[in-house]
């Protein structure tokens, strides 16, 4: 993804959370994080996203208890690719991510999109 791309979280509501180079928390605890995520399966502080100076999106898990996905896998920090599935407390081996469903709110996804007026 080029510089001149822009990121965004889309939450499972659709609402869509614009990424910039500074940190966003996501977890569910009110007063402690940017984007809330109300599963009692996501830690109070879980994860942090951000873009960096070469306009690459990243996901970093934050030693959460029930841990954070990137498209079935589990990891720690992680480049995103336009579309990823992040998902987060759910501590499902891969080929049980589908069962994940059952907990909305744990399932954010990350898009990229290159700003047109870019030359």
């Amino acid at each position: 993804m080029s510089r001149d791309a822009t990121w965004q979280l889309v939450l499972p509501t659709g609402q869509q959370v614009p990424l910039g180079r500074s940190e966003l928390r996501l977890g569910r605890e009110e007063g402690s994080c940017d984007v809330l995520l109300p599963s009692a399966k996501v830690s109070r502080v879980h994860a942090t996203v951000w873009v960096d100076e070469q306009g690459q999106a990243w996901v970093r898990d934050l030693n959460s208890a029930n841990g954070t996905a990137v498209d079935g896998r589990r990891v720690v920090m992680e480049p995103s690719v336009d579309g990823t599935a992040h998902l987060f407390g759910l501590d499902l081996p891969p080929d049980r991510v589908e069962a994940a469903m059952i907990e909305p709110w744990a399932i954010v996804s990350i898009s990229g999109r290159t700003n047109s007026s870019a030359s």
